[in-house]
């Protein structure tokens, strides 16, 4: 799984960067992560459907893509760690390219998935930046700007899925001025899901809408 430390965690908890115990930063010892297979050309659109991952039947695949606004060299990585259950699923880490990263995957693997955003001209804040699926108070479908986001304190990591064999989802990225571990100013992703999508618990804090962990986001089934 993507780890940071050592960490300095008073800083980042004063900060806001880093969730507090009981958020979405976990020790997860038990968890042995196992990659999926790899990246597929474009798919097409396809909204995020209900959250019950046994809709879905064992052998189906589904394509996720990210067309990406802002960083073309980041790379994304997908995770599914459900809490209650001590096996975590990690896809490898893909690559951005002309605006657009695509996975495989399981279509059980998309219920209570969350992803992780690895910019390259992030500084050393001391947690990974994780990909906000929704902002609290936005209802499924609604529109988030940049500036919107800017303004957001609280934000699920959590995707509730798709029985589906495609879905598009629309990330934007933007660099953001934060104070690093050291405590001075460095560079943060800030990363979002544009168009908000059904979404499962915890919501967690998200510093000027940036949402940041040492670990993977343990999701909440409904």
């Amino acid at each position: 799984m993507t780890r940071i430390g050592p960490l300095r965690r008073g800083l980042l908890l004063a900060t806001g960067l880093l969730v507090a115990a009981g958020g979405s930063l976990t020790a997860a010892t038990a968890a042995t992560a196992t990659a999926d297979a790899a990246g597929t050309p474009a798919a097409p659109h396809a909204a995020a459907t209900a959250p019950a991952a046994a809709t879905a039947a064992s052998g189906q695949r589904t394509t996720v893509a990210f067309l990406v606004d802002g960083c073309n060299r980041c790379h994304v990585r997908l995770y599914q760690a459900v809490r209650g259950r001590q096996h975590v699923w990690e896809s490898r880490a893909h690559r951005v390219r002309e605006g657009r990263v695509s996975f495989d995957i399981a279509t059980r693997h998309t219920h209570g998935l969350s992803a992780s955003v690895t910019a390259p001209w992030e500084g050393n804040t001391g947690a990974v930046t994780q990909i906000a699926f929704r902002y609290a108070h936005e209802p499924v479908d609604a529109q988030v700007t940049n500036r919107e986001a800017s303004h957001k304190h609280r934000a699920s990591g959590c995707w509730a899925g798709t029985t589906r064999t495609a879905a598009l989802l629309d990330l934007t990225v933007r660099r953001v001025r934060v104070p690093g571990v050291d405590g001075s100013p460095t560079t943060a992703a800030r990363a979002w899901i544009a168009t908000t999508v059904p979404w499962w618990k915890p919501m967690l804090h998200a510093y000027r809408g940036i949402l940041g962990a040492q670990d993977v986001i343990f999701c909440e089934r409904p």
